[in-house]
């Protein structure tokens, strides 16, 4: 089997994989057998590049090797199963892997599959929304609007084997630089817009190699945007109370506006903005003071308990409008909920205004400093622990292991933790709860 005379044995592992490519290439071997499972092994290309590939003997005796795919874009257990699913197929069934791919392949240009990055990324969203579909998900996705919109101008006629990483930076730099020669208030700096477009990116190439149009993805690289930096003392009392007074002063001000009371809500329940746009009527109890979230970010169903300020601030919501949506479009004739962009905006605006007036000394306040704020008074001011603050804001993962095995039942835990915080936001922004928008002409 292992004919190279390059015969080095051992265990494939992602550390083992990263601690190679820090040697210089003159102290690598050009193989590296996989001690775990040996048809599998790591092989260095010229240039230095790692990939993974499977030696298995051909029908005519020969060796033949098959290329899995790029350490860089593989872990060493995917690349390790992948070997072991091949392998299975040929010794079993006699499916060779590499005449199964060039197989593939001409069935694919054979049928004339459209292997530009728009004709591949049309496919993608077909699928995505098909699946959606079947689970009766029917909000549009925002992937549709970032591909038509700003991705296909740039890169949709290329083939999608044929786009570098180069070509992927250039685009992402042309989309943001769009997006402050236009003035979007959400994203002035277009950082925001030019990350949601590269993840979407990143997205059809994963689709892409999967259905085998390609071996490798350009827009794999890591983006500065996906090691969030902690935001401590961004937010503290008297920024919170400044903002909450100007978001109640437009509910008045602009009594047609859905986007200044949406964001008390989010201020005063700390759920993900996303999720509040999206609320539904049915969801919402006010006699057992709850909210159970269907369509979430995460695709997990929540459990929201709701406090004084949360049950009276969603009752003005439900009496503005007889729609099934908490916060419906504000354009005439539209359907839908309102857009989680229209909370940014307003936000974005406000804070504008306000540094401009010489209120806020900074802008460096975003929407997410309620939430992360809003978390960290959970655990350190009013002492509740870390899970049950995770569990308030629905940052838990259900699929977690530990998760699995810890049977508590957290709703009791939850529904004080909410409380107590709701009360925090009372004192901090001097709420007089029975009072609030009594006089709000409805």
């Amino acid at each position: 089997m292992m004919s190279d005379s390059s015969t080095k044995k051992v265990r494939l592992t992602n550390k083992f994989v990263d601690s190679l490519l820090k040697l210089p290439a003159e102290k690598r071997s050009r193989r590296y057998w996989d001690a775990e499972y040996s048809p599998l092994f790591l092989q260095f290309s010229a240039t230095g590049s790692p990939s993974y590939v499977m030696r298995y003997t051909k029908a005519n005796g020969n060796d033949g090797d098959f290329a899995i795919g790029s350490a860089d874009y593989l872990s060493a257990d995917a690349a390790r199963g992948a070997c072991k699913e091949h392998m299975s197929a040929w010794l079993l069934n006699g499916v060779d892997p590499v005449e199964a791919r060039r197989a593939s392949r001409a069935a694919a240009k054979a049928e004339k599959v459209d292997t530009t990055f728009k004709g591949v990324a049309d496919a993608y969203l077909a699928r995505k929304l098909k699946v959606r579909e079947a689970k009766g998900k029917t909000r549009k996705l925002a992937e549709v609007d970032l591909l038509q919109r700003l991705i296909y101008p740039l890169i949709g006629s290329i083939d999608v084997d044929k786009i570098n990483q180069s070509m992927i930076e250039e685009a992402l730099e042309d989309i943001e630089l769009g997006v402050v020669r236009r003035g979007h208030a959400a994203a002035d700096d277009g950082r925001t817009t030019a990350v949601a477009c590269h993840k979407a990116m990143k997205r059809v190439y994963k689709y892409a190699i999967a259905k085998e149009l390609t071996t490798r993805n350009p827009a794999a690289f890591k983006c500065a945007e996906d090691t969030p930096v902690k935001r401590r003392g961004r937010m503290d009392d008297p920024r919170f109370r400044l903002m909450w007074d100007q978001l109640v002063e437009g509910v008045y001000r602009s009594p047609h506006s859905v986007a200044p009371l949406a964001l008390l809500i989010y201020i005063t329940t700390i759920q993900r903005p996303v999720d509040i746009a999206r609320a539904r009527r049915s969801e919402i109890n006010l006699t057992t003071r709850t909210w159970r979230p269907t369509d979430t970010k995460t695709g997990t169903e929540y459990f929201v308990p709701l406090s004084d300020l949360a049950c009276k601030l969603i009752s003005i919501a439900m009496a503005r409008s007889d729609s099934e949506w908490l916060f419906p479009k504000q354009r005439r004739g539209a359907d839908g909920h309102m857009l989680e962009t229209s909370m940014g905006n307003y936000w974005f605006v406000l804070r504008k205004r306000l540094v401009e007036e010489k209120v806020l000394e900074d802008d460096d306040i975003n929407v997410y400093d309620c939430r992360r704020y809003g978390r960290t008074q959970i655990v350190h001011k009013l002492g509740y622990s870390r899970d049950v603050a995770e569990l308030v804001i629905n940052h838990h993962q259900k699929s977690g292991m530990d998760t699995l095995y810890d049977v508590h039942d957290y709703e009791p835990d939850i529904r004080r933790a909410q409380e107590a915080w709701s009360a925090e936001v009372v004192r901090i922004c001097q709420v007089d709860v029975p009072a609030l928008f009594t006089d709000f002409d409805r």
